[in-house]
């Protein structure tokens, strides 16, 4: 997510406020897990500006009418603060519920090596919701940092901002991560790493990568903002298809729930080469957008 982001991409909280006060629950503390309470899934989409979506602006030139409907039957969000809107701490703040600053990371955003920001004992929003008996995922661009298997997990520091921010070559990403999203509260988790610029190129289911065969990837800078950096990816990682295999697993996952889900879907910017030329007309949206006006109620 760029520094010149309008907002922090927060497009849309179907519902976050549970139907009893969580105000006084704190680390520890169960409470009753009640089946009329409603299922929760939360989008946050890179760099989408609050104009973007037809519940927010008239004149927005992609339609949107199934977010429209949640607009309408849902509750909107319309005065939003952060205190870094970029990726890492805009997630940190999301999962945690701490302002960003009080986390080792002061700047800028991870890697895709970094070790993971959030400490395993740390309270989260899937650690509240699983006691109250949700069943909890999380899908899409993590970039919250990971700890890999011969990695050195000394703080995290800023994308690129030493010579000593870890790479490829101390870490082995062909093995199974020894602390991610599952350490975290979340039951299922289906990630990539970091941006989608940004490598390792490879998707992590429950902390095991879904293709260990590694290969390496030419990076790419067009004049027209197509860019990813060069580095390690699985064999089978499409960049183009991200957005497609990632709402996917959403969707297949809120399909399998055996009982009420907590699902927080972030999707990353991905803007596949010729895309915006073929399908629209008139001031081409990002591919994010076009996966976004594909929900619907169900």
């Amino acid at each position: 997510m760029h520094q010149s982001s309008t907002f922090a991409g927060v497009a849309l909280t179907i519902l976050i406020a549970l139907s009893a006060s969580t105000s006084d629950v704190k680390p520890g503390k169960a409470f009753r897990a009640d089946s009329s309470r409603p299922n929760i899934v939360v989008i946050l989409a890179d760099d989408l500006g609050f104009g973007d979506l037809q519940c927010n602006n008239p004149d927005a030139q992609t339609t949107t009418p199934n977010l429209n409907q949640l607009s309408r039957e849902g509750l909107r969000f319309t005065d939003a603060h952060s205190g870094s809107a970029v990726c890492t701490p805009t997630r940190y703040g999301l999962i945690t519920g701490r302002y960003a600053f009080r986390s080792s990371l002061k700047k800028g955003v991870l890697g895709g090596y970094s070790p993971a920001l959030i400490e395993a004992n740390r309270f989260t929003i899937a650690d509240l919701l699983k006691q109250a008996g949700y069943q909890t995922a999380v899908i899409g661009k993590w970039h919250l940092g990971l700890n890999w298997s011969g990695q050195d997990t000394a703080t995290p520091q800023a994308l690129g901002e030493t010579s000593t921010t870890p790479s490829e070559k101390t870490v082995n990403i062909e093995a199974d991560l020894t602390q991610g999203p599952n350490d975290l509260g979340f039951d299922y988790s289906y990630i990539i790493p970091s941006s989608l610029d940004i490598p390792p190129y490879v998707y992590l289911e429950n902390g095991k990568p879904t293709d260990r065969t590694m290969v390496d990837v030419a990076g790419k800078n067009e004049p027209r903002g197509v860019f990813w950096r060069p580095g390690k990816a699985s064999q089978s990682f499409k960049l183009e298809n991200t957005l497609d295999q990632l709402g996917d697993k959403a969707q297949e996952f809120l399909t399998k729930a055996s009982k009420r889900f907590f699902c927080i879907c972030l999707l990353p910017v991905r803007i596949r080469p010729g895309y915006r030329v073929r399908t629209f007309k008139v001031n081409p949206a990002p591919e994010s957008m076009v996966t976004l006006s594909r929900i619907r109620m169900t």
